[in-house]
């Protein structure tokens, strides 16, 4: 495996939070569920506020969701190189009704190594996987399929509800690491390249149809690639406007300083630049006193700015919050000068931006807090 990606993920479930944790052991996936208003564990969900759903005792890989129309989330992870799926009841209980006995497992593929990238909700109950599949020095593509809302393979997506596409022919990589769905069905992916002469990533986003295949009015052919000149560009967030637009964050090398960099894009509908945005339709955050390295993740308000959180090199234990208006210029209304930096002694803060994933671990005393009490005090800072 050559990225894992077990992770705290969090995802807003009505007026609460839905937080999974795999346990180290592969015992199981540890969920629990916040009240949003005060970061007390929700009661009526699991026991207490937690369910530990069993996973089968290959389990090797997993800890992404995607949150249905009906509220129930579904896990998704890879056993043994196949795909892994069980979704959950509202009240954290697994769903009967789904797969076989609330679990959907894939055969694997002889010969190859599958990693689960992005999993997404689709509409009509469905849910999108993503994988990246690859062998010793043969084979590197994107696998997509999409499972229906009884767990079964979506015969309409794909072939038999599988699509695969090979983004960087030859032996280079490419890994989707976030994605949208937008109003009229089309997913829109994002993430990067990887060359293999250069071994340089480069930012890449696709758009596909419903049915898989790739929408030829966005961008070229279907996929945006990063300019040129943003050089060790990567795409780690996505989020969709109300106008259609799309908006990118992620990082790349400042060629002046040779030190990575916070960027920000914004696409028109159409996957072209929109260049009213930033410079040029660019944002680079190498202008910021407290610069922002890497944007894990980002959201937007309701005014139109957008708050982009990451971290700083060296200081990977730092977490860095900064607020943009609509147009891409920095709001010196936010914090001092647009930043806030949280660097208190109690967060341990782990970060693998590239791939859009962080970990908090907060303490007291030396000793980890429990979630509740952590979840209030990172309420506290975070709101």
């Amino acid at each position: 495996m050559r990225f894992g990606n077990i992770n705290t993920k969090t995802f807003t479930m009505k007026a609460n939070l839905l937080f999974l944790l795999p346990l180290l052991l592969f015992t199981g996936l540890l969920s629990f569920r916040a009240n949003a208003q005060d970061g007390t564990l929700d009661a009526t969900y699991g026991v207490g506020g937690r369910a530990l759903t069993p996973v089968p005792s290959f389990f090797i890989q997993g800890g992404l969701l995607a949150v249905d129309a009906q509220n129930r989330a579904v896990v998704c992870g890879v056993v043994e190189d196949g795909y892994f799926a069980t979704r959950l009841l509202e009240n954290g209980q697994v769903d009967p009704s789904f797969g076989n006995a609330g679990i959907a497992v894939g055969m694997p593929d002889s010969g190859l190594t599958q990693d689960i990238q992005t999993a997404l909700a689709l509409p009509g109950n469905k849910t999108l996987i993503v994988l990246n599949a690859y062998g010793q020095d043969t084979v590197d593509e994107t696998r997509l399929l999409v499972l229906d809302a009884s767990g079964q393979l979506d015969p309409t997506f794909g072939v038999g509800g599988l699509a695969r596409y090979d983004f960087n022919p030859g032996t280079g990589e490419e890994y989707f690491t976030a994605g949208v769905v937008q109003p009229d069905g089309k997913i829109v992916l994002a993430g990067f390249t990887i060359s293999p002469t250069a071994d340089l990533p480069q930012g890449l986003v696709v758009r596909l149809n419903p049915d898989g295949t790739l929408d030829p009015t966005f961008g070229s052919g279907g996929r945006f690639d990063a300019p040129v000149l943003l050089v060790f560009s990567l795409f780690s967030s996505i989020r969709l406007q109300p106008d259609g637009k799309l908006v990118l964050s992620g990082s790349t090398a400042d060629l002046s300083t040779f030190a990575f960099l916070g960027i920000m894009l914004r696409l028109n509908a159409n996957g072209q630049l929109d260049f009213t945005f930033g410079s040029a339709g660019v944002v680079r955050l190498s202008t910021l006193a407290s610069r922002l390295n890497f944007i894990a993740d980002m959201a937007r308000a309701s005014d139109g700015k957008w708050v982009i959180a990451g971290t700083s090199f060296p200081q990977f234990d730092t977490l860095r919050v900064a607020r943009l208006n609509a147009n891409g210029s920095l709001d010196n209304t936010f914090g001092i000068s647009g930043v806030v930096v949280i660097a208190e002694s109690h967060l341990s803060i782990h970060t693998w931006p590239e791939y859009r994933y962080a970990a908090v671990d907060v303490f007291s005393c030396g000793e980890v807090l429990q979630p509740e009490t952590a979840v209030t005090y990172l309420v506290e800072q975070f709101g």
